[in-house]
């Protein structure tokens, strides 16, 4: 793996807010076939996933070449669709015709691999992403043209999206104003009680657009436009600057406003410069609790402008920025303890918050196993670990909240 290539106080002080925001407590309690404590028993806690979504935009119906064990592939446990989703794709005919094809072909092969799934931009602010012919109708005939499609995509993808940016492009194009938005977002939420909805912004995590992003989304929060939070684009070339980053981010995070960072790209002047750039920009990413996602813009260099951000090359090896990738959400973020028991038979971790399997091996010689999500919570999370049956050696666990 490559070595870490930042270092300072700052770092100090975000990997303190890494262990406080992204930990929960796991209590492991191990009974043997008599419902006694198994004292000195040996727990294995294994992390499988991040209960964090980290993932990657699609180009197309899939990741070519993915493989869920393979190196940087095995970090991401979610995708976005900001691709496939534009307006004119779902609807390029006119206002009763919907094309999901390309879709749904996305959606079911995350569902192969377990990916959380974000919709990325439903209705765009920008008339370059509209429909031709829904950019001819009048102001009232166009939202509700773009409230049916809200409607159509929430019934036919229902309980298989989590989330999702209904309005984009606010801020270089502002198609609706605060009563039309404040509508559009009370009509989703009418119809989609639980889908995570967001307002979009694009190259909007530093400087003057930063700001600007600041004062519109506050705003919008604070004449009851019903956003879950806001989705973020940004690209970092060249030079990366790691201050300005922080003071949006910490912004966001006073202004309670949850952010999901859909369509992030790291590079640099150099190939030596990108993996720095990347380290440091999802330590600061990640050590804001306000950040609750990342999406990258993608894997390799041909979908990406600046081929130094790449995190695979043409033969699906990892590059530096893969092994930067591997190394902070496969060692450093990520928990895998073999621990002994206490003589109540306790084990008690602080850990990432995620999905976890637990093995216990018995001084008998006896292993018990269970799976666990252990999400992030003001409580601990409780497992029993157990035989089911009293003549078995096999597997069970009993988790408790």
């Amino acid at each position: 793996m490559a070595a870490q290539t930042v270092a300072g106080p700052w770092v100090d002080v975000a990997e303190q807010r890494i262990e406080e925001h992204r930990k929960t407590e796991l209590r492991v309690i191990v009974l043997d076939a008599q419902q006694r404590v198994a004292e000195g028993a040996s727990v294995r806690i294994e992390q499988l996933r991040h209960d964090f979504p980290l993932g990657v935009v699609l180009h197309g119906p899939s990741i070519p070449g993915f493989d869920p064990e393979g190196p940087v592939y095995r970090c991401f446990n979610a995708v976005s669709l900001k691709k496939l989703t534009a307006w004119p794709n779902l609807q390029p005919s006119g206002p009763g015709e919907f094309e999901f094809r390309s879709v749904e072909t996305a959606v079911s092969w995350a569902e192969v691999f377990g990916l959380s799934v974000h919709w990325g931009g439903v209705v765009s602010a920008d008339p370059a992403f509209q429909p031709e012919w829904a950019v001819l109708l009048d102001a009232d005939a166009r939202l509700r043209a773009a409230a049916r499609l809200v409607d159509v995509i929430g019934f036919t993808f229902d309980g298989r999206i989590d989330s999702a940016t209904l309005y984009t492009h606010g801020l270089d194009q502002p198609w609706l104003g605060e009563p039309a938005l404040r509508w559009l977002f009370n009509h989703a939420k009418t119809t989609k009680a639980d889908l995570d909805l967001r307002l979009g912004y694009e190259q909007a995590l530093t400087g003057d657009r930063g700001r600007r992003m600041l004062v519109d989304a506050d705003g919008k929060r604070m004449s009851f436009v019903r956003a879950d939070g806001v989705s973020i684009t940004h690209e970092f070339s060249d030079r990366f600057a790691r201050d300005p980053l922080d003071r949006v981010l910490q912004r966001l995070g006073r202004l309670d406003l949850p952010t999901i960072v859909d369509g992030l790209e790291v590079g640099g002047e150099s190939a030596l410069d990108a993996p720095q750039n990347l380290e440091a920009a999802l330590i600061t990413l990640f050590g804001e609790p306000s950040v609750e996602a990342i999406f990258f813009t993608g894997l390799t260099a041909d979908v990406l402008r600046d081929p130094n951000a790449a995190f695979v090359d043409e033969t699906g090896r990892a590059t530096s920025c893969g092994l930067v990738l591997e190394r902070l959400f496969r060692q450093r973020w990520w928990t895998d303890r073999t621990v002994e028991a206490d003589e109540l038979g306790n084990v008690r971790l602080r850990v990432f918050a995620g999905h976890y399997r637990v093995t216990a091996t018995l001084r008998d010689g006896t292993v018990l196993q269970t799976e666990v999500l252990a999400p992030k919570a003001d409580e601990e999370r409780v497992v029993v670990l157990e035989p089911v049956w009293e003549q078995s050696t096999a597997v069970s666990g009993v988790e408790t909240e």
